[in-house]
């Protein structure tokens, strides 16, 4: 039983350097699509920054980010949890 437990423990181990060592060779985008437009992801990121930004000031960076790449996945996504958030704030009484 320790054998098998070894062995299996030493297989998952090698393949998972061997995923390491492919995934450091190819430089890989950290959002769904490549997005060339730096500004584009600036505004992003400041739209996404609650510490530092308001939230009418990050909806604004989210909006001009979106107009510049309407295609932006995550952006689209962090704008739609700002107007969900924006939405439960108006029903409330």
């Amino acid at each position: 039983m320790r054998v098998i437990l070894f062995s299996t423990f030493i297989f998952l181990f090698l393949i998972s350097e061997f995923n390491a060592q492919d995934e450091g060779s190819e430089k890989k985008s950290t959002y769904c699509q490549d997005i060339s437009d730096k500004k584009a992801i600036a505004l992003y990121e400041k739209g996404k920054d609650k510490k530092k930004y308001k939230k009418p000031e990050r909806m604004e960076f989210l909006m001009k980010c979106l107009e510049m790449e309407p295609d932006f996945a995550e952006a689209n996504l962090a704008m739609g949890f700002e107007l969900v958030a924006r939405s439960k704030l108006q029903e409330k009484p």
